[in-house]
């Protein structure tokens, strides 16, 4: 039987899709910082180039449907969640985080050998602090 508390927190690899570039991830900044602020989430994303990373926290409901929008989004393909757990109130990321890294760096991480679980959430973390901020 699983509790329903009241925060989640999922992080998830997918590729940019065809015929989508570097506009795609600006798009998605500019418009998951205004709405997931009035959704009370919290998160960070993270793209190489080739590849989205991103974690979500927040009120369990709002992060499983947000996640479902994303599932369908067609600048998304082969998404595959890494970690997937309910938190308590003390979230790791307090705000949105949007940064960029370089080369193919999150290949690994959407390997299907790669890391999942909270290896996966402690190698996106350091990831982030590497990576360039985005505006």
């Amino acid at each position: 039987m699983s509790i329903d508390l009241p925060h989640h927190q999922i992080l998830y690899v997918s590729r940019i899709a065809p015929g989508h570039g570097r506009d795609a991830f600006v798009s998605i900044c500019r418009v998951a910082r205004r709405r997931n602020a009035e959704l009370a989430m919290t998160g960070a994303l993270l793209f190489d180039g080739h590849r989205f990373c991103q974690l979500l926290q927040g009120p369990a409901r709002n992060v499983k449907a947000l996640m479902t929008r994303i599932a369908i989004d067609p600048r998304h393909d082969g998404l595959q969640v890494l970690y997937d757990d309910p938190i308590g109130c003390d979230m790791s990321e307090r705000s949105w985080r949007f940064a960029e890294c370089p080369g193919q760096v999150l290949a690994a991480l959407h390997a299907a050998e790669g890391p999942r679980g909270e290896p996966a959430a402690m190698a996106f973390r350091h990831l982030l602090a590497c990576s360039s901020p985005w505006p």
